[in-house]
């Protein structure tokens, strides 16, 4: 719900690192200084988790969740239904997504 309230803090929609910076800022604000070690780990995560993706062959892979995704989301992009993605991951609570958590797409 955090990360949910921060991209559209203000009424605006925000930027990932925003998000990002903001969700490790805490209730004390975002200090660019503070959050820089949060940005930068987010950022090499991020970038080693698409090229893992990339180097998948079956057309099966492990996806992993960043921040703002919701299972909607992640299903439009993979060109696949929310129902595929369910039924690969049993268990799945598609309101309780986390930031690293891995979800199968097939």
């Amino acid at each position: 719900a955090y990360l949910t309230w921060l991209s559209d803090y203000g009424g605006e929609s925000r930027s990932e690192e925003f998000i990002v910076r903001g969700y490790n800022g805490g209730p004390n604000g975002i200090e660019a200084e503070a959050t820089e070690w949060y940005w930068t780990k987010y950022q090499k995560a991020k970038k080693t988790i698409l090229s893992l993706e990339e180097e998948s062959t079956s057309g099966a892979f492990t996806y992993y969740v960043v921040a703002g995704d919701t299972v909607g989301a992640i299903a439009r992009a993979h060109n696949c239904g929310i129902a595929d993605i369910l039924a690969a991951n049993p268990g799945l609570e598609p309101t309780l997504l986390q930031i690293g958590q891995t979800i199968n797409i097939s």
